[in-house]
């Protein structure tokens, strides 16, 4: 497994855009993508845009991502990466 966290800078937090935009983005990876509000016991798929939106992320927020499957260690890089250009 692996994980990252990332501090969210969108001005409006996880609204349903960048929401949708992640899990999108989740779903293209083949590897099961979790992701949880820093500091929350509530853990969601990260391919279900309302599952993202019902954590609450705003702007400031931390959020931890955590990546299994085959493919894990390209999904990984690929989701980081999107998450520092996106939000």
């Amino acid at each position: 497994m692996k994980s990252f966290a990332h501090t969210i800078t969108d001005p409006v937090g996880l609204h349903a855009r960048p929401a949708a935009d992640l899990a999108r983005f989740a779903a293209s990876c083949a590897s099961d993508v979790h992701v949880r509000k820093r500091g929350a016991d509530k853990e969601v798929d990260a391919k279900s845009m309302l599952a993202i939106m019902s954590l609450g992320v705003r702007t400031h927020d931390a959020v931890e991502f955590s990546i299994e499957g085959e493919t894990e260690a390209d999904d990984a890089p690929a989701l980081r990466a999107f998450c520092e250009r996106t939000f």
